[in-house]
């Protein structure tokens, strides 16, 4: 298997094209009801238009089981594309679609209209396609590649079925069509006339005269595909992986017995079943015009029994079931159907991982491709020797296959009993095992050997220049490129990489691994211990390359965690540590900047989970931190935006949940920190707050942990950005409010942040021009303030933030309240010693002035001292930037 090529949003057309596709509406399109179409002063030259059109493909984050809204969207896609005198296309390209007859339609129209080359139809399937219920459980997706080559076969290079499944309209056809379904009176409701000999296609250069790349890999496609032998297509890519049954299933088999021989009369049964399907009538046949390509598949179905040798691959298998004789190995049946000696002339590339391969398959047919140059016989899972005997058979070596393929540059034995020889065989030195070479040879450009132990061996360099194997994190990112399609090997691969970066920390390449993360996360959504090992990867890498990320990486990233995010929302052990490991991730990346793309979505994630999951005390404290990171933030607008979610009101119902339990954790302390976000620079906020009982509950959660000082941090962080709205102060001086911020001015052994705060608050208060402190001894609470500061060290490192000094400045702004004066400039001397910003910062508000007349007329020592240090900065800062 050759490594794949993972593709950049980079290029300056990438970046077009993704401009245009998240703004379809103001830039090609137009929206003509409920579908779209191209500006009537706009044509798509090949390039661009195949780009688009897959990039919006890609963005819709398909799935078989989806809703029906989005395979809405995808029909309006493919549509807006039909008319190829507007735009031309040469690639579609799909990913786990559901395939509906309206689907089969479109592309239809697609091809007709365009000169396709490469259709990808990678795990696209017709399980739950079409929701909508005037639709039978039935369609025509298994008929979609007999169509695609019918329309433009003549044209296609490349096509694509990795994993593609069609099991629904197999079973379909199968049940409801022929004697039985006569019997039982069910054929009236298929969709069409379609029955098993409908099923089968094969290619030939007479169909497909330029195909060059088939790839059928999955355990369902191959089933009724076969090869022409006597006019085979001029292919030079064979992919057939994942048929790993030595013996087909009984349903499988039934059918192709009955494709073989003719189905056996059925007799009446005593008690006739229930139907099981819509009549046709209301499947509304009419307004599908491929049925009109429903022709007769008879010479198909004639060839497809000959030449795929069905008949005696079927007596074969009945000569094993009867006799169940072990020693008698069957070869596999898709060697049979695809007849790929017929091609060994043009054939260069094989891949074969994972389908069983008995002896006879490879010397009679295999070993017979003498001009290939890529081939693949790995085995998928990572089991022991004896395990992989029964799909790989021994008395095969490495040496042999290379002195068999003379041209050979690419070749995969992972998890093969011939790999691991290598290493058994190998030289036992001081330092490790060294590879036994048995003569000297040009280096393949890769080898495969996930699964064994010989990739671990010394010189193993030697056999190749590049090598997918556990030796080293490059082996293992190499094996990502190659096993891409393969959950049985990528989890295994993603835990061994984990171990690397936790263990060393770096990695040359670690926005091209992230990248490939973010594929195998959106490819294996559902898939939660796989998804484990790759949010466990994407931490570490974002420890390493999150700041040099570009908007469309970081984008990519958060794309792929609010996909787990929405896709395990659960009570479930598993869910939850998934839900709090993605959520973590949030950390490393610019809050809210870089998730303004999403922030409604992203924010409603958050406060659902909060809200859902806050009596899980871990998940609902880093659910609240991230909704509390995604509204701290003045510079954008997002404190307006989350009034529509309730943030507010999730907030405060939490405080009061944990009152009512009387239960101060971190929770508690998060609701409160959000609030404190909330109200920064926001009086509507801040009013909002006040309206919905904040202070009442401010007081409730001072008397019931009054020893809580993290949650004493909070309260007072919020009551200070209230405190700093003027026409809001006469709501915070009431006498039992003052009280507890005299109390929390002075809490020995609390640190600076509680006083910092409470002090904050009665400077606000007392610099008011109104009367609010009437009724209170104005002397004692400037004694409470002066008190709290001096017991501050000016020195200490704090963690906070200020975007402006617009309130402190507003203090200082106020004559003849000296402690309060002493408490903005003890601030602004802490931070001018912590970060030369806030220098600047006061030089550009114009604080200078101010600070310097408060040291020039004060008789104050200490806050003499303070601004005397802080005018000196700015002047040194000044004369800097002078020169």
């Amino acid at each position: 298997m050759e490594p794949i090529s993972i593709s950049q949003p980079s290029s300056l057309q990438e970046l077009t094209v993704a401009a245009i596709c998240g703004n379809l509406a103001q830039t090609i399109c137009e929206e003509m009801g409920s579908q779209l179409k191209l500006r009537h002063d706009i044509t798509l030259p090949l390039n661009i238009a195949t780009r688009i059109l897959n990039f919006l493909i890609k963005s819709l984050n398909l799935d078989p089981m989806q809703e029906q809204d989005k395979s809405d969207v995808l029909l309006k896609f493919f549509k807006l594309f039909t008319d190829a005198s507007r735009c031309t296309l040469n690639k579609i390209a799909l990913y786990k679609a559901p395939i509906s007859d309206d689907i089969v339609e479109v592309m239809i129209d697609l091809a007709k209209s365009h000169s396709l080359t490469e259709i990808d139809l990678s795990s696209s399937s017709d399980t739950k396609a079409d929701y909508r219920a005037n639709s039978a459980p039935y369609n025509h997706s298994l008929f979609l590649m007999r169509f695609l080559i019918d329309v433009c076969g003549k044209t296609l290079k490349s096509l694509i079925l990795t994993n593609t499944s069609f099991i629904n309209s197999i079973q379909q056809i199968s049940s409801l069509s022929g004697k039985k379904a006569k019997v039982l009176g069910q054929d009236q409701y298929l969709a069409s006339d379609a029955t098993i000999e409908d099923m089968p296609f094969v290619f030939s250069v007479n169909n497909s005269p330029k195909l060059e790349n088939l790839d059928v890999s999955s355990p369902f496609t191959g089933w009724f595909i076969g090869i022409d032998p006597e006019a085979p297509p001029l292919l030079r890519s064979l992919s057939a992986g994942g048929y790993s049954e030595k013996r087909l299933n009984s349903s499988i088999k039934e059918i192709l017995r009955n494709i073989a021989f003719g189905e056996p009369d059925y007799p009446v049964p005593a008690e006739m079943p229930a139907t099981i399907a819509y009549p046709k009538s209301e499947r509304k046949m009419y307004k599908y015009r491929f049925f009109s390509r429903l022709g007769s598949n008879k010479d198909c179905f004639e060839k497809f029994v000959k030449y795929c040798k069905v008949r005696e691959y079927i007596e074969e298998d009945d000569i094993l079931e009867e006799k169940r004789e072990q020693s008698v190995v069957p070869g596999n049946f898709i060697l049979h159907h695809l007849n790929i000696l017929s091609m060994k002339e043009t054939l260069v590339r094989l891949s074969l991982f994972g389908t069983y391969l008995s002896l006879k398959d490879l010397e009679g047919t295999v070993f017979q491709l003498k001009n290939l140059v890529h081939l693949d016989l790995g085995w998928p899972k990572h089991q022991g020797r004896d395990m992989t005997t029964r799909f790989r058979p021994g008395g095969i070596t490495v040496w042999q296959i290379l002195d068999t393929f003379p041209r050979l540059r690419s070749l995969d034995v992972s998890g093969t009993p011939w790999a691991q020889v290598l290493y058994e065989e190998a030289e036992i030195e001081d330092d490790g095992r060294v590879l036994k070479m048995d003569r000297e040879r040009e280096p393949l450009e890769f080898l495969g050997l996930w699964g064994t132990k010989t990739a671990k061996l010394k010189n193993i360099h030697l056999l190749a220049d590049r090598i997918s194997g556990e030796g080293s994190l490059e082996q293992l990112v190499l094996c990502l490129e190659l096993y891409l399609h393969s959950s049985k090997v990528i989890s295994n691969v993603m835990s061994n990489i984990s171990e690397f970066l936790e263990e060393t920390m770096s990695y040359e390449r670690p926005e091209y691994l992230l990248g490939l993360i973010v594929q195998i996360i959106k490819r294996n959504r559902y898939n939660s211990t796989m998804l484990f090992e790759c949010v466990a990867c994407v931490y570490y890498l974002l420890q390493i390359c999150a700041k040099s990320l570009d908007r469309f990486k970081k984008r990519s990233v958060i794309e792929a965690l609010v996909m787990i995010i929405e896709n395990n929302i659960s009570t479930g052990y598993v869910q939850s540590q998934l839900l709090r490991n993605s959520m973590i991730l949030f950390s490393a990346f610019q809050l809210p900047q870089d998730v303004m793309f999403d922030f409604d979505h992203i924010i409603s994630l958050g406060l659902r989970i909060f809200q859902e999951m806050r009596d899980t005390s871990e998940i609902g404290m880093v659910a609240g931190s991230l909704c509390n990171a995604l509204v701290c933030t003045v510079e954008m607008d997002v404190k307006s935006i989350v009034r529509k979610h309730n943030f507010l009101e999730i907030m405060i119902n939490t405080i009061k949940q944990r009152l009512q339990e009387k239960n101060a954790d971190e929770v508690l302390e998060t609701a409160w920190s959000a609030l404190w976000n909330l109200t920064d620079e926001t009086p509507k906020n801040s009013e909002d707050v006040i309206g919905s009982g904040g202070l009442d509950l401010f007081i409730q959660c001072y008397k019931e942990f009054p020893q809580s000082n993290e949650l004493h941090r909070n309260m007072t962080g919020m009551i200070g950005n209230i405190s700093e709205v003027g026409y809001l102060r006469h709501h915070l001086a009431k006498k039992e409010y003052v009280e507890i911020y005299c109390a929390l001015a002075i809490v020995p052994g609390s640190g600076i942040e509680v006083g910092y705060n409470a002090s904050g608050i009665l400077s606000n208060l007392l610099v008011d021009k109104s009367d609010i402190l009437k009724d209170f001894d104005r002397d004692v609470l400037r004694g409470k303030i002066r008190e709290s500061v001096l017991s501050w060290d000016v020195d200490v490192a704090r963690n906070i933030n200020y975007r402006t000094f617009a309130p402190l400045l507003a203090v200082l702004e106020c004559r003849g309240e000296p402690e309060a004066h002493l408490w903005v400039i003890w601030a602004l001397q802490n931070l001018c010693d912590r970060d030369g910003k806030y220098v600047n910062m006061i030089i550009k508000e114009g604080g200078v002035s101010r600070v310097t007349e408060i040291r020039d007329t004060t008789d104050d020592d200490v806050l003499k001292a303070l601004a005397s240090k802080i005018v000196v900065k700015c002047d040194e800062k000044a004369a800097v930037s002078s020169i």
